[in-house]
Protein backbone atom coordinates (compact mmCIF):
# COMPACT_ATOMS: atom_id res chain seq x y z
CA UNK A 1 0.00 0.00 0.00
CA UNK A 2 1.45 3.34 -0.99
CA UNK A 3 1.29 6.53 1.02
CA UNK A 4 -1.18 8.08 -1.42
CA UNK A 5 -3.59 5.15 -1.18
CA UNK A 6 -3.26 5.05 2.61
CA UNK A 7 -4.20 8.73 2.81
CA UNK A 8 -7.26 8.21 0.62
CA UNK A 9 -8.78 5.52 2.86
CA UNK A 10 -11.79 6.38 4.95
CA UNK A 11 -11.80 5.79 8.68
CA UNK A 12 -13.99 2.69 8.29
CA UNK A 13 -11.58 1.22 5.74
CA UNK A 14 -8.63 1.86 8.03
CA UNK A 15 -10.42 0.10 10.90
CA UNK A 16 -11.28 -2.82 8.60
CA UNK A 17 -7.65 -3.11 7.42
CA UNK A 18 -6.42 -3.08 11.02
CA UNK A 19 -8.93 -5.79 11.95
CA UNK A 20 -7.95 -7.93 8.94
CA UNK A 21 -4.28 -7.55 9.86
CA UNK A 22 -4.97 -8.58 13.49
CA UNK A 23 -6.89 -11.66 12.32
CA UNK A 24 -4.13 -12.60 9.87
CA UNK A 25 -1.47 -12.16 12.55
CA UNK A 26 -3.46 -14.33 14.96
CA UNK A 27 -3.69 -17.15 12.42
CA UNK A 28 0.04 -16.86 11.66
CA UNK A 29 0.77 -17.01 15.39
CA UNK A 30 -1.38 -20.16 15.66
CA UNK A 31 0.36 -21.73 12.65
CA UNK A 32 3.79 -21.03 14.14
CA UNK A 33 2.62 -22.47 17.47
CA UNK A 34 1.68 -25.78 15.87
CA UNK A 35 4.75 -25.96 13.62
CA UNK A 36 7.25 -25.20 16.39
CA UNK A 37 5.55 -27.52 18.87
CA UNK A 38 5.55 -30.42 16.41
CA UNK A 39 9.26 -29.88 15.78
CA UNK A 40 9.96 -29.62 19.53
CA UNK A 41 7.93 -32.78 20.16
CA UNK A 42 9.99 -34.65 17.59
CA UNK A 43 13.28 -33.34 19.01
CA UNK A 44 12.17 -34.19 22.53
CA UNK A 45 11.13 -37.76 21.65
CA UNK A 46 14.30 -38.38 19.65
CA UNK A 47 16.74 -37.02 22.24
CA UNK A 48 15.27 -37.46 25.74
CA UNK A 49 12.01 -39.43 25.62
CA UNK A 50 12.15 -40.09 29.35
CA UNK A 51 11.86 -36.35 30.12
CA UNK A 52 9.01 -34.58 28.28
CA UNK A 53 10.16 -30.96 28.38
CA UNK A 54 8.07 -29.88 25.38
CA UNK A 55 4.89 -29.98 27.53
CA UNK A 56 5.92 -26.84 29.43
CA UNK A 57 6.65 -25.03 26.20
CA UNK A 58 3.30 -26.08 24.75
CA UNK A 59 1.33 -25.06 27.85
CA UNK A 60 2.91 -21.66 28.42
CA UNK A 61 2.91 -20.69 24.75
CA UNK A 62 -0.69 -21.98 24.60
CA UNK A 63 -1.65 -19.49 27.30
CA UNK A 64 -0.25 -16.71 25.14
CA UNK A 65 -2.13 -18.05 22.11
CA UNK A 66 -5.36 -18.14 24.11
CA UNK A 67 -4.97 -14.50 25.16
CA UNK A 68 -4.07 -13.44 21.63
CA UNK A 69 -7.10 -15.26 20.20
CA UNK A 70 -9.42 -13.79 22.82
CA UNK A 71 -8.08 -10.32 22.11
CA UNK A 72 -8.72 -10.65 18.38
CA UNK A 73 -11.98 -12.59 18.26
CA UNK A 74 -13.73 -11.79 21.56
CA UNK A 75 -12.68 -8.32 22.68
CA UNK A 76 -12.72 -6.84 19.17
CA UNK A 77 -16.45 -7.50 19.03
CA UNK A 78 -16.94 -5.20 22.00
CA UNK A 79 -14.12 -2.77 21.31
CA UNK A 80 -14.16 -2.78 17.52
CA UNK A 81 -12.56 0.57 16.85
CA UNK A 82 -15.75 2.55 16.38
CA UNK A 83 -14.56 4.84 19.14
CA UNK A 84 -11.80 5.93 16.73
CA UNK A 85 -14.45 7.59 14.56
CA UNK A 86 -15.48 10.06 17.26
Amino acid sequence: MTIESANSLSNNERIDFKRARRIRDCYLHLLMYFAVNIICLAINLLTTPEHLWFIGLTLFWGIGIAFHTMTVFVFDKYFNGQWELA
